[in-house]
């Protein structure tokens, strides 16, 4: 009968522990994740979005698509990038929905990175990256 009743006085003190210690949380804005290294919530105006690099006969052809939700207007960077230790862009192209083009290259590791953008009422509500070597 003791166990039980010394079981019962450590439970009792562990939820009251947990209890008196709190918790606390913090939102982050769609924007947040753009300096701070933070993730941004998904899907809020963004639903889906596309990287597309081809290189072919010493062309790349580069593409990028942000699909919005209704009420928002998309913006679409696309940046060429090579690898020299580093990322460094080569060639951009921007538009709204899409955007992309061809540029000559010669050797080295390539890739695309798109910044996906969704403003409502001229104001930025979300962005998102995306890649494709």
């Amino acid at each position: 009968m003791k166990r039980k009743k010394l079981l019962a006085i450590m439970c009792a003190a562990a939820l009251a522990a947990g209890c008196a210690a709190g918790v606390s949380a913090e939102e982050i804005s769609p924007t947040a994740a753009e300096g701070g290294g933070q993730t941004a919530p998904a899907n809020i105006a963004i639903y889906n979005y596309t990287s597309d690099l081809s290189i072919s006969g010493g062309i790349a052809r580069c593409e990028g698509i942000t699909y919005v939700q209704s009420g928002y207007t998309a913006s679409t960077y696309v940046e060429l990038q090579v690898s020299d230790g580093s990322w460094r862009t080569v060639a951009t192209w921007s538009g709204g929905t899409s955007a992309g083009g061809s540029y000559y290259v010669s050797g080295g590791s390539y890739r695309v990175r798109t910044t996906h953008r969704a403003y409502q009422n001229g104001s930025l509500v979300e962005t998102v990256y995306s890649y494709d070597y």
